[in-house]
Order: C-alpha cells, then structure tokens, then sequence
C-alpha cells in the first residue's frame, strides 16, 4: 500500500473509506436528518442531576434565597436544551419514515414539557431509590455516599429520565 501521506496514498485511502460506507451503511448516517447529540444529551444529564440532587451536583453552595433564581435558571437552559434534542429525535424519526417534519417542533414542546413537568415526581421516586440503595448496602455511610458516588443510583436516574421521554412518545 503507498504511504497515506502521499497524495495518492491519501486518495487510495480515502477511497476505500467512503466504499466501506456504501458496503455497510447500516453503520453510516449520511444523507439523513441529524440525529441527536451525545454530547448535548450528557450535558442534559448534568443539568437535569443537578435539579434532581441539588448541592450534590452542578453548584453547591446554593442558599435558600438564591434557590428559586438557580432552579429557574436551570430549568430554562434545559429547556431550551432538551427541546433541541428531542426535535432533531422526532426529525429524524420523520426523515426515516418518509414523513413531513413540521410537526417536530410542537411534538417536542409538549415532550420537553411534560418531562420538565416530571421533576418533582421524578425526585420522589429517586428518594425511594436512593433509600433503598442505602438500606440494601450494608456498607454504605449516608445517604450523601450513594448520591455523590453510586454508580447504580446515576444509571437508575437516567433510567427515569428515559422513562418519561419514551412515555411521552419521544424516539
């Protein structure tokens, strides 16, 4: 094979890149409508933890004077956030199936509304997880250790917060 730093080192191998996309395109998204951001979705995860488990998470040393202002300024960032996620899911969903995408928009608010809308019974039944995690583990110390540093309480989070998407109908 030539050198891939060669001119026709670097066309050979680009050619045989862009083949490789047409002979698996089960494992290529091109040509289609965007998908959601991983990367954004973390964030998502950040923000919403953060409201889920406040001081745990995101800023801890909240005041209860300043509680309101950080909660309504959490929650508009992750709206705006999550609205653009989950457009670009139920894009992308229409895309698939060859639909109109101008529902997408308003598919989403009612979503994103819905879930925000969750919270405060999201954080009830994480205080019953959390709980349980503490009395399941006869060497956890304190509540605080299975928030700050159980992996299964961050999974079973994020298996809540997938739970209200999907029964809202978000792909």
């Amino acid at each position: 094979m030539t050198h891939p730093n060669t001119p026709t080192g670097l066309a050979t191998l680009v050619k045989a890149v862009v083949a490789s996309y047409q002979r698996d395109p089960g494992t290529s998204h091109i040509g289609a409508a965007s998908l959601p951001s991983r990367d954004a979705v973390v964030e998502i995860i950040r923000l919403l933890r953060e409201l889920l488990f406040p001081g745990y998470f995101g800023k801890q040393d909240l005041r209860e004077d300043a509680l309101e202002y950080h909660v309504g300024d959490n929650l508009a960032i992750l709206y705006d956030r999550l609205f653009e996620q989950v457009r670009s899911a139920f894009r992308h969903q229409a895309f698939r199936a060859g639909l109109p995408e101008e529902d997408a928009a308003q598919q989403a608010a009612t979503v994103v509304s819905g879930v925000l809308g969750a919270i405060p019974a999201i954080r009830a039944l994480l205080a019953t997880d959390v709980q349980a995690a503490f009395e399941g583990d006869p060497a956890a110390i304190s509540l605080d250790e299975i928030i700050f540093s159980y992996p299964g309480l961050l999974a079973v989070t994020v298996h809540r917060i997938a739970h209200e998407l999907h029964r809202r109908g978000c792909p």
